[in-house]
Protein backbone atom coordinates (compact mmCIF):
# COMPACT_ATOMS: atom_id res chain seq x y z
CA UNK A 1 0.00 0.00 0.00
CA UNK A 2 1.26 3.49 -0.89
CA UNK A 3 1.14 6.10 1.14
CA UNK A 4 -1.09 9.49 0.54
CA UNK A 5 0.85 12.24 -0.81
CA UNK A 6 0.35 15.85 0.14
CA UNK A 7 0.49 17.79 -2.99
CA UNK A 8 -0.61 21.86 -3.34
CA UNK A 9 -4.34 20.89 -3.25
CA UNK A 10 -4.68 18.73 -0.44
CA UNK A 11 -3.80 14.38 -0.33
CA UNK A 12 -4.06 12.76 -3.27
CA UNK A 13 -4.80 9.08 -3.07
CA UNK A 14 -3.54 6.14 -5.30
CA UNK A 15 -5.98 3.69 -5.66
CA UNK A 16 -4.03 0.36 -5.07
CA UNK A 17 -5.23 -3.84 -4.18
CA UNK A 18 -5.54 -4.88 -1.19
CA UNK A 19 -5.60 -8.30 -0.06
CA UNK A 20 -8.97 -8.58 1.82
CA UNK A 21 -9.80 -11.42 3.37
CA UNK A 22 -13.61 -12.03 3.64
CA UNK A 23 -14.98 -14.80 5.53
CA UNK A 24 -19.29 -15.76 5.62
CA UNK A 25 -20.49 -16.37 9.05
CA UNK A 26 -23.80 -17.96 8.48
CA UNK A 27 -24.23 -18.66 12.22
CA UNK A 28 -24.48 -15.00 12.77
CA UNK A 29 -27.03 -14.74 10.06
CA UNK A 30 -30.75 -13.52 10.89
CA UNK A 31 -33.85 -13.49 9.22
CA UNK A 32 -33.24 -9.09 8.37
CA UNK A 33 -29.36 -9.65 7.45
CA UNK A 34 -26.40 -12.17 6.35
CA UNK A 35 -23.19 -11.54 8.18
CA UNK A 36 -19.38 -11.29 6.51
CA UNK A 37 -16.42 -11.02 8.78
CA UNK A 38 -13.64 -9.20 6.73
CA UNK A 39 -9.54 -8.35 7.40
CA UNK A 40 -7.03 -6.37 5.67
CA UNK A 41 -3.49 -5.11 6.22
CA UNK A 42 -3.45 -2.34 8.18
CA UNK A 43 -1.58 0.95 6.89
CA UNK A 44 -0.02 1.62 9.77
CA UNK A 45 0.67 0.06 13.22
CA UNK A 46 -2.52 -0.57 15.09
CA UNK A 47 -1.66 -3.06 17.65
CA UNK A 48 -3.98 -5.59 16.66
CA UNK A 49 -2.72 -9.13 16.25
CA UNK A 50 -1.49 -9.42 12.55
CA UNK A 51 -1.37 -5.54 12.11
CA UNK A 52 -4.88 -6.50 10.24
CA UNK A 53 -7.92 -3.88 9.75
CA UNK A 54 -11.25 -6.05 10.82
CA UNK A 55 -14.63 -5.81 11.00
CA UNK A 56 -17.92 -7.14 10.26
CA UNK A 57 -20.55 -6.44 7.08
CA UNK A 58 -24.31 -6.74 8.00
CA UNK A 59 -25.86 -7.24 4.40
CA UNK A 60 -29.81 -6.87 4.82
CA UNK A 61 -31.86 -9.06 3.21
CA UNK A 62 -34.43 -6.67 2.47
CA UNK A 63 -35.00 -4.99 -1.36
CA UNK A 64 -33.32 -2.18 -2.39
CA UNK A 65 -30.89 0.17 -2.10
CA UNK A 66 -29.69 1.18 2.04
CA UNK A 67 -27.07 3.50 3.51
CA UNK A 68 -24.25 2.01 4.97
CA UNK A 69 -23.09 2.83 8.52
CA UNK A 70 -19.44 1.77 9.81
CA UNK A 71 -18.80 1.84 13.41
CA UNK A 72 -14.98 2.96 13.92
CA UNK A 73 -13.95 2.70 17.65
CA UNK A 74 -10.69 4.50 17.04
CA UNK A 75 -8.84 3.38 20.26
CA UNK A 76 -5.76 1.68 19.27
CA UNK A 77 -3.80 0.72 22.18
CA UNK A 78 -4.80 3.50 24.43
CA UNK A 79 -7.17 2.84 27.15
CA UNK A 80 -8.34 6.55 27.82
CA UNK A 81 -11.40 6.90 26.08
CA UNK A 82 -12.81 3.73 27.60
CA UNK A 83 -11.36 4.30 30.82
CA UNK A 84 -12.72 7.96 30.88
CA UNK A 85 -16.08 6.70 29.95
CA UNK A 86 -16.06 3.56 32.71
CA UNK A 87 -15.05 6.22 35.51
CA UNK A 88 -17.90 8.64 34.45
CA UNK A 89 -19.93 5.82 34.59
CA UNK A 90 -18.86 4.98 37.88
CA UNK A 91 -18.67 8.75 39.47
Amino acid sequence: MRPPVLNQTGYEYVETPIAMRLIRQTSRDSEHYTSTFFSFPSYGENNQEGNLVTGEYLASREPGKKKLVIVLPIWGASDFPPSLMAKELTD
